[in-house]
This record gives structure tokens, C-alpha cells and sequence, in this order.
């Protein structure tokens, strides 16, 4: 090969690690961006020596008379939404029975 098309391809070597470089380095250059928010934010949402608001501070379990309420209307719900389940099928079987997919 003659010189000019060694030198060809050692420009077009240069020129390809140059721009590998640049995108790297910008891409180095928002890493380090997002891990300077990051450590504000972590600096923001340190613990601080305040004590908890009673608001946030409310106990979570329900008294037992709220409870048994709950779990009853949970029973009733769950039967309800078994009772439409049976019927939607029901309904879906019949269908299926009327254009003779089902026996």
C-alpha cells in the first residue's frame, strides 16, 4: 500500500478514538452531575432531631370493635365478588351452550 492510505487510516483511527473519547467524557461529566443531586438530595433527606409530628404518629391497628367490623365487611365482599363470579361464568356458559361450544 502507498503512504498516504497508511496515513489515511491512521487519521480515521485518530479521528474514531477522539470521538469515542468526547462521548465518554460527557458522559463521565453527567454521571458525576447526577451523583452531586444525588448527595443533595441525600443531604436534604437526612434525619433530623425534630420529633414526629402526633399527626404522623397515630397508632396503625384498629381497636377490636373496628376490627370485627372490618373483617365483616370483608367477608360480606368477599362473597359478593364470589356471587358475581359465579354468575358471570354462569352467564358465559350459557352463551357458550346457546352458539354450541358446551354440551
Amino acid at each position: 500500500m502507498t503512504w498516504w492510505l497508511w496515513l489515511l487510516l491512521a487519521l480515521a483511527a485518530l479521528a474514531t478514538f477522539v470521538v469515542i473519547g468526547v462521548q465518554l467524557w460527557r458522559a463521565v461529566r453527567r454521571f458525576f452531575a447526577a451523583a452531586a443531586e444525588a448527595g443533595e438530595l441525600l443531604q436534604r433527606l437526612a434525619p433530623t432531631e425534630d420529633p414526629p409530628s402526633p399527626a404522623l404518629a397515630r397508632p396503625v391497628l384498629a381497636s377490636p370493635g373496628e376490627l370485627g367490623v372490618a373483617l365483616n365487611r370483608r367477608e360480606a365482599n368477599l362473597e359478593a365478588r364470589r356471587l358475581r363470579r359465579w354468575r358471570r361464568a354462569d352467564a358465559a356458559h350459557e352463551r357458550w351452550r346457546r352458539v354450541g361450544l358446551r354440551d
